[in-house]
């Protein structure tokens, strides 16, 4: 075996195997509910990332919305994940997020 990438040729049923490859603290004491988030960076096995941070965005249908970021590299992904935040932010009011209403935490980047 070569790779973590030939693990799927072992076994009919797995269909897909990602990676995580970073895994970044983000302060900021403005904009994020708490003063931290976290950004998680996943390679799949396609060489492609993906950044899920640990935040969602509440839209003003209550609906909540991922906090996502595609990228060819490591990097491109990661910043593409705060591009996200930060425009959902800038989307809806950023009034509602003191209250606690607009940007909730989550374990579980594939809610």
């Amino acid at each position: 075996m070569n790779s973590w990438k030939d693990l799927k040729k072992y076994n009919s049923n797995v269909i897909a195997i990602e990676k995580c490859v970073a895994e970044y603290d983000v302060w900021d004491v403005v904009k994020a509910p708490a003063a931290r988030y976290k950004v998680k960076i996943y390679e799949n096995m396609e060489g492609k990332f993906c950044g899920y941070a640990n935040l969602l965005v509440q839209n003003d249908n209550r609906e909540y919305i991922n906090v996502i970021g595609r990228g060819d590299t490591q990097e491109e992904a990661f910043n593409n994940t705060l591009d996200c935040f930060y425009s959902l932010i800038e989307a809806f009011s950023f009034e509602k997020i003191h209250d606690g209403v607009s940007v909730i935490y989550s374990e579980d980047p594939c809610i």
